[in-house]
């Protein structure tokens, strides 16, 4: 595929073409992924539909946290698509921020401390949920 590109240490950036951002692009995304895996250990990670050049930035600085997120907490044998993030979009955004460990001794350290007490397994349970991206039914 003949489509803008640059090769980075660590990544390749592609902007790919599509009529729709919906299911379509995650396709092609999918296709390229396992098609390169074959060869290679990648992952793919995709921003928001570009609709203008304009947009490239954005585009470009959200598949970047996708791909962050995903290298740190997620299941990378998929494409990690910036939408599909949930509630990873926010905590990425405040890693760095004092309120977030703040949040973290006021709320989960209770949750750590009650798991090791009891042997019990609320954490496990917690990380399970955020795994498949808030959905209780998984």
């Amino acid at each position: 595929m003949n489509v803008p590109s640059m090769r980075r240490a660590d990544s390749i950036l592609c902007y790919i073409p599509t009529s729709t951002h919906s299911q379509h692009s995650s396709e092609i995304a999918e296709h390229i992924r396992l098609r390169l895996t074959a060869e290679l250990p990648i992952i793919v990670a995709i921003g928001r539909e570009a609709a203008s050049i304009a947009d490239w930035k954005r585009s470009l600085g959200e598949a970047e946290q996708a791909l962050l997120i995903g290298r740190e907490l997620l299941d990378t044998t998929r494409v990690l698509d910036y939408t599909d993030l949930g509630i990873y979009r926010l905590l990425i955004l405040l890693r760095d921020k004092p309120e977030l460990w703040e949040f973290y001794r006021s709320t989960l350290i209770a949750l750590v401390d009650y798991d090791r007490e009891q042997r019990a397994e609320l954490l496990k349970t917690l990380t399970v949920f955020f795994d498949n991206l808030g959905n209780l039914a998984r």
